[in-house]
């Protein structure tokens, strides 16, 4: 039951940072609506799930526009967290992993943030949407070769949600950004074998109930440091 009568609307569900976030959340007694592929098996059960099968790569917006206006409750956080790293050298790079890069990180959040804000009754008057970002896509911090694509569509994901607050300043909505370090995540283990974070998803759940819960409302436009490492 959804003691608070509040939902998160969380892209990336199905494993990593996201699974963590939703069960944070449904443990508070937050509703949660879940964006991804794969049905996560672990939260399909849970009476405060609800999943919407959305392909980030390939999304279909008046699909999910669909989907959305079934949703009984008025939507108050929106979690874009949803990502895809490749680490490559630059002159490797192919042109459909630039291409899948900013369409996961950027793009998709691009959609889904005018889906939502085009019908603003299925938000809450106070909705707060937070996007998950990285360390080294903020101006003047440390880069990382190989994460050409990554990188620069995170800068991308982190001017829109700058441009949002600034556009949409006389609403009681605020648009902002945690930036993460290394995070132990299958994403990581993938394309940086052996290397071990000390920051595991459960930690960034836990901040994420926080923030949002508690602190959103403090900040707009906003870029967030959350990290304990280099990346």
């Amino acid at each position: 039951m959804n003691k608070s009568n509040k939902t998160l609307l969380l892209s990336g569900t199905s494993r990593g940072i996201g699974n963590k976030t939703a069960l944070e959340f449904m443990e508070q007694g937050i509703g949660v609506v879940g964006l991804s592929r794969n049905k996560p098996s672990n939260l399909d059960a849970h009476p405060l799930y609800t999943h919407i099968y959305t392909d980030l790569a390939n999304m279909d917006s008046q699909a999910l526009s669909t989907s959305l206006k079934n949703v009984s409750t008025q939507i108050d956080y929106v979690i874009h967290n949803a990502g895809y790293l490749v680490n490559k050298p630059f002159v490797e790079l192919t042109s459909e992993e630039i291409i899948l890069s900013y369409q996961v990180n950027v793009l998709s959040s691009f959609e889904l943030n005018k889906i939502l804000l085009s019908e603003p009754t299925r938000l809450s008057p106070n909705a707060r949407f937070v996007n998950i970002g990285t360390i080294g896509a903020i101006q003047g911090s440390v880069k990382f070769g190989g994460l050409a694509a990554y990188s620069t569509s995170k800068m991308a994901a982190i001017g829109l949600q700058e441009l949002l607050a600034e556009e949409y300043k006389e609403h009681n909505y605020t648009f902002n950004t945690i930036a993460l370090g290394s995070v132990q995540t299958d994403m990581l283990e993938a394309a940086f074998p052996g290397y071990q974070a000390q920051t595991q998803p459960c930690d960034i759940a836990q901040y994420l109930y926080t923030f949002c819960t508690q602190q959103a409302h403090l900040f707009n436009g906003k870029t967030i440091p959350l990290a304990n490492s280099t990346p």
